[in-house]
């Protein structure tokens, strides 16, 4: 053969990765010139646990000296970088529904004083003992006011759950591969809550 011959030099990212260009294997240390003949040359990028194998076709020119990068993708998929706007507006929504549950709590504590106060008041005024029918005014003040303290019970402890769930998806967004597959929700019943994720990681 006449003639300077084409030089590659190969980027390879992770570099541990095995490279052969047609055929033959490239050390790490020798990428940075590999000498080829002009015309279509195959490189191909594997061998690394835990990341997909790459082939590729390039045009090498006599006498040129070409720069060819190539990365693996992580199996599954290439990783898509978090948006900072989403975790930002997640974080947030957490934030204000922890905040809302904590006032409901304080304002379900402030009814449930006010039940025990107008229950020790039933009580001195009629022998009868707490109020059995709620027949008098100030039992159905009772009877709406424990009303009210258990709707604020309710709400409170939905929001902490709803605060919980925002924030574990959340936090799966802006610490997980995009290529999770992750579920968060919440089980709300009588006097209990519960915060369930689940996905395939």
């Amino acid at each position: 053969m006449t003639g300077p011959k084409a030089v590659l030099r190969l980027l390879v990212t992770p570099p541990t990765a095995k490279v052969r260009v047609n055929g033959t294997e490239i050390a790490a240390a020798e990428r940075d010139a590999v000498f080829v003949e002009a015309g279509d040359v195959v490189i191909e990028v594997g061998g690394l646990a835990g990341y997909e194998s790459k082939r590729r076709v390039v045009k090498a020119e006599k006498g040129k000296v070409e720069t060819v990068e190539m990365g693996l993708d992580p199996l599954g998929g290439e990783t898509a970088k978090p948006s900072l706007a989403v975790i930002g507006v997640g974080a947030g929504l957490a934030a204000v529904a922890l905040g809302v549950g904590i006032g409901l709590g304080v304002a379900a504590k402030d009814v449930h004083n006010d039940v025990l106060a107008k229950r020790a008041e039933v009580e001195r005024m009629s022998d009868a003992g707490p109020c059995l029918k709620s027949s008098s005014g100030l039992c159905k003040d009772i009877a709406d006011a424990t009303g009210r303290h258990d709707g604020f019970v309710g709400a409170s402890i939905g929001l902490y759950v709803t605060a919980g769930v925002v924030a574990a998806a959340t936090a799966a967004y802006a610490f997980w591969p995009r290529k999770s597959t992750v579920r968060a929700g919440a089980a709300i019943g009588p006097g209990q809550a519960a915060l369930v994720v689940t996905g395939t990681f």
